[in-house]
């Protein structure tokens, strides 16, 4: 028998608890640790966009020839967080992804980009994810992460998707990052504005 919403974030609550009192946060006390704090949670901004495209190609048509598919309500749903996910606003009014906008935020406050982009390089190139990702150089946690998530994304069931899309994602970390940064004062150099941009968007 399905559990409701309110069963599942009751059953749910107490992991969601401890992740937001997590003692790594208060660790973040200067852009150097926030910076690497970045360079292991941009993957997993990038994997939450494999999960939206995912859940999109479950629950709409996104190959040809195009058929009516599924709920238009959902459709509409779907599509319309695909745009904000993947063809938003940065902060001077160009178009770009979050996960974009995530990568100049990493760069304003001088974190490390370069294992996310060869990772990119390596999947453009054919390259699968497990093996990009060794390649790369992802930290460890990080890559086991990734893996996690692709294993869910590949099995294709809607409803596990939609689980990792709805209750595992973006809604802590922004929260107790803005906070964070209103206590920092960035040295000469730093450039917090597209992090904050990037909390604010979510």
């Amino acid at each position: 028998m399905a559990k409701s919403l309110e069963s599942i974030e009751q059953t749910i609550r107490p992991l969601r608890d401890r992740l937001a009192a997590h003692p790594l946060y208060q660790s973040l006390t200067t852009a150097p640790r926030i910076a690497r704090f970045m360079e292991h949670h941009v993957w997993a901004v990038w994997d939450f966009m494999s999960v939206v495209k995912a859940l999109q190609r479950s629950l709409t048509c996104v190959t040809h020839p195009w058929r009516p598919q599924g709920d238009p309500e959902i459709r509409y749903l779907i599509n319309d967080i695909v745009v904000g996910e993947e063809s938003d606003l940065d902060r001077h009014g160009r178009r770009q992804s979050h996960f974009e906008t995530y990568l100049a935020a990493m760069r304003g406050i001088g974190a490390s980009t370069s294992s996310i982009e060869r990772f990119l390089v390596l999947l453009e190139a054919g390259g699968s994810v497990r093996t990009a990702l060794r390649e790369a150089g992802a930290p460890l946690a990080a890559a086991r992460f990734v893996e996690a998530t692709m294993a869910v994304v590949e099995r294709g069931r809607p409803h596990e998707i939609a689980s990792l899309f709805t209750f595992g994602r973006e809604e802590i970390i922004p929260t107790m990052f803005l906070g964070i940064l209103d206590r920092l004062t960035p040295p000469p150099g730093i450039d917090l504005d597209d992090l904050r941009y990037y909390l604010e968007r979510h």
